[in-house]
């Protein structure tokens, strides 16, 4: 790791050689404390956790700031930055009327499907769990692109690949 910036590096680097000690404990290594001890250790791993977070935040969000592309090589590991679209505000009753007559009528033929198919078109859309799953499902299905229904803002991110 560079040099220029040592006090972020050699804190990380403590707080890696911490992890470790602590790696190795079990049930058994905490039978003999009493309770308060065993709550004050909850509530310090707790703030040590979302400082992690916040912290790895703060340097996923630099790190994707500083890629001139979509993947870096760093370190002997190859990095991959991803875009992924966060939806807001969907107009339900505009998309619900779009997807029900999807859901009702052949797209190619303009048939009206039985009831027995129109109910499994729509629960094929709307038994979905997680927004990503629905608007794979809207695209695919239907042919809606979600972009239209709802607001959305980019998220960034960045995953470690193998």
């Amino acid at each position: 790791m560079p040099e220029e910036h040592p006090q972020p590096v050699a804190a990380v680097r403590a707080l890696a050689e911490t992890v470790e000690l602590i790696e190795g404990f079990e049930a058994t290594d905490l039978a003999d404390l009493d309770v308060e001890e065993v709550a004050a250790l909850w509530d310090l791993l707790s703030a040590i956790s979302q400082s992690v977070r916040d912290v790895r935040q703060l340097v996923e969000d630099e790190l994707i700031a500083t890629m001139d592309e979509d993947r870096l090589v760093a370190n002997g590991h190859a990095y991959e930055r991803r875009f992924s679209k966060s939806y807001r505000k969907w107009r339900n009753d505009e998309l619900r009327s779009d997807t029900l007559k999807w859901c009702r009528f052949d797209p190619d033929t303009g048939e009206e499907f039985d009831t027995e198919t129109a109910l499994a078109r729509v629960a094929d859309l709307y038994n979905l769990s997680g927004s990503s799953a629905r608007t794979t499902a809207l695209r695919k299905g239907p042919g809606i692109d979600p972009d239209e229904y709802a607001e959305h803002d980019l998220r960034a991110s960045v995953r470690r690949l193998a």
